[in-house]
């Protein structure tokens, strides 16, 4: 992989242009994905692979079925079949970016995370006021939703989603996700959305081929100008007026503060400036939604205070009513005072009452009446309610979370230890991962892994943790959750074991890497040839490379610079110099990380 370095002169946007040339099923691959696209529904399994899996369970939002690739809508303007022609090229190019977790029912069928719509007739003052100012030629072209984690702001997101997609004007969609990489990575978001918007508009995907992508990925900076506003000022200038401002299209923005690196805030400053200072995006309207976050909050302080929305200020009235209406749908087998109970307890936040839901309804099995009602009887919440939405959430939550724990520890033995670990190395890994990936993880190195220990220990956290049907990972429903675990102040004992977990996953990708990384693991037939050159790479990378030591190498740092105890960095400070002075497995790293094997 070492070859890589050897040629300057071969930039990424050369090479990818051959591949295009010289490779049939990447075109076959790229007119498929264009030819799905002559409609409403575009498929993206070929983007991604995979036989999309069910949808969650019917309480916590209905049966999603099945098929070949999740299917999700994102038509903007009339779809041309020849579209393949126009768009081939700039669409290949921009594929090492697309992020298709982050389309806004990529996980409709696929069962990627637990997104759904509204229950009818909820939120309907709000859902209206939205609609509005998207119909207005006159309001701002961007609005900011903004709420304390647990308000709903993404359902609200996926609702808008699903009802501009219906209405052949939803332009694209980016969900944000600390879950998965490229959905909580900034570079990802931009070519993303130019993506949806070139396989949807002839005009845009003629005008994006002209953009140097090679140069201009790599600098986020230049992303919406030359991603955005250039190739759309050019579609503006060749399509009638009509065309793009009768209504506008739309592009939704979901949970900007999960970009890390806090680079959420700069993307919404730099959208701002561009939208203040150009009229190269007429036609287009951003709706975006974050927590309030100290940055984004700076930066959207420029925003039109009419588009601007806070959950916070939802009327207390309304929000409960919104509740109770959703649990009279998920618990209409409950009699209507244990509802009310359950409504008057939540405070009008949806996370707690959803929570509840789910915890009613576990995995594979049913639970009658009388059952779920002495589940109900055992939360014995401690009494903490919130008088005005937002002001005393995580208390309300907290309360929750702590009761559903406490069912879900066994009370005694190995088993104890075994749930806590799944627990910790669940919300503090970096990636969501597979059940035998985590049981090689929560045992110690005299043990040997269970699979089926950690499936059982999962299935008692299923109020908060599920596992994914698409791609067998593991994954919280709602990132308050992981949010309350790693809190110092919210639960001091879990958050204390659960940060020494950072320690751990350090510990552990340096083992991983000390004991597996070899020279030329790949068995690079030359090292005179470029990475493209060498036919059967990407198989070989796959059969050598396993998920375990792939995680090691990607995310050793990321656990490392999450350690803040003195002890422990003095320790792994240690470890360290050794890894990189005394040991020949840190020049196989060296030579595995120049390569692209993720």
């Amino acid at each position: 992989m070492a070859a890589k370095e050897q040629t300057k002169s071969s930039n990424l946007g050369d090479k990818l242009r051959e591949k295009l040339r010289s490779s049939p099923n990447t075109m076959d691959e790229a007119a498929e994905i264009s030819r799905s696209m002559s409609g409403t529904h575009i498929n993206i399994g070929v983007v991604h692979g995979g036989t999309g899996g069910s949808g969650g369970p019917g309480a916590y939002g209905g049966t999603g079925g099945t098929g070949q690739g999740p299917n999700f809508s994102a038509s903007v303007m009339h779809v041309n079949n020849n579209i393949y022609g126009a768009s081939r090229e700039a669409h290949t190019m921009l594929l090492p970016w697309f992020a298709p977790k982050a389309l806004f029912n990529a996980d409709t069928v696929a069962g990627a995370s637990a997104r759904r719509a509204c229950t009818k007739n909820t939120r309907l003052t709000l859902l209206s006021s939205l609609k509005q100012w998207a119909n207005s030629a006159n309001s701002s072209p961007i609005l900011w939703l903004s709420g304390m984690a647990g308000t709903g702001k993404s359902t609200i997101a996926y609702t808008l989603s699903e009802y501009w997609s219906a209405e052949h004007r939803l332009g694209a969609s980016f969900f944000c996700s600390r879950n998965d990489e490229k959905a909580r990575s900034r570079i990802s978001v931009i070519p993303t959305i130019a993506q949806q918007l070139l396989l949807c508009n002839k005009a845009f995907a003629h005008s994006i081929e002209s953009v140097p992508i090679d140069i201009v990925i790599p600098a986020s900076s230049q992303h919406i100008e030359r991603l955005l506003v250039q190739p759309w000022s050019m579609t503006i200038a060749s399509q009638a007026e009509d065309q793009i401002q009768t209504k506008g299209f739309l592009v939704v923005i979901d949970a900007l503060d999960e970009i890390e690196n806090d680079q959420g805030a700069e993307l919404i400053k730099q959208l701002i400036q561009v939208v203040s200072s150009s009229k190269g995006l007429h036609g287009l309207k951003f709706l975006v939604t974050s927590r309030p976050h100290p940055r984004i909050i700076a930066e959207c302080s420029s925003i039109d205070e009419r588009a601007v929305y806070h959950m916070e200020d939802i009327d207390p009235k309304e929000a409960s009513q919104d509740v109770r209406h959703f649990l009279d749908v998920e618990l209409a087998d409950l009699p209507s005072w244990r509802r009310e109970n359950i409504a008057a307890e939540s405070g009008g936040l949806f996370i707690y009452a959803s929570t509840i839901v789910r915890y009613l309804h576990p995995p594979n099995f049913s639970l009658s009446t009388k059952q779920k009602a002495k589940r109900l009887d055992m939360l014995k919440t401690t009494g903490h309610h919130a008088t005005r939405l937002g002001e005393q959430y995580e208390f309300l939550i907290d309360s929750l979370y702590k009761a559903i724990l406490v069912e879900a520890f066994p009370d005694v033995g190995q088993e104890v230890e075994i749930s806590k670990r799944v627990l910790y190395c669940v919300v503090t890994t970096r990636q969501p991962l597979r059940i035998s990936d985590l049981a090689a993880l929560v045992v110690d190195a005299t043990e040997e892994a269970d699979n089926e220990a950690v499936y059982n220990t999962l299935k008692s956290f299923h109020a908060v943790l599920y596992i994914s049907s698409r791609d067998q990972c593991i994954y919280t429903f709602h990132k308050s959750f992981p949010d309350f675990i790693l809190h110092p102040n919210r639960s001091p004992e879990l958050a204390n074991s659960a940060r020494s977990y950072f320690t751990d996953r350090a510990h552990d990708c340096l083992a991983i890497m000390n004991r597996s990384l070899q020279f030329n693991i790949c068995n690079l037939t030359s090292s005179f040839l470029l990475d493209d050159e060498d036919k059967g790479l990407p198989e070989r990378v796959d059969i050598n490379i396993g998920s375990e030591l792939r995680y090691a190498c990607q995310y050793w740092a990321a656990h490392l610079m999450s350690v803040h105890n003195p002890q422990d960095v003095q320790q792994l400070s240690i470890v360290l110099l050794e890894f990189f002075s005394l040991n020949t497995a840190a020049c196989h790293y060296t030579e595995l990380a120049t390569g692209c094997i993720w």
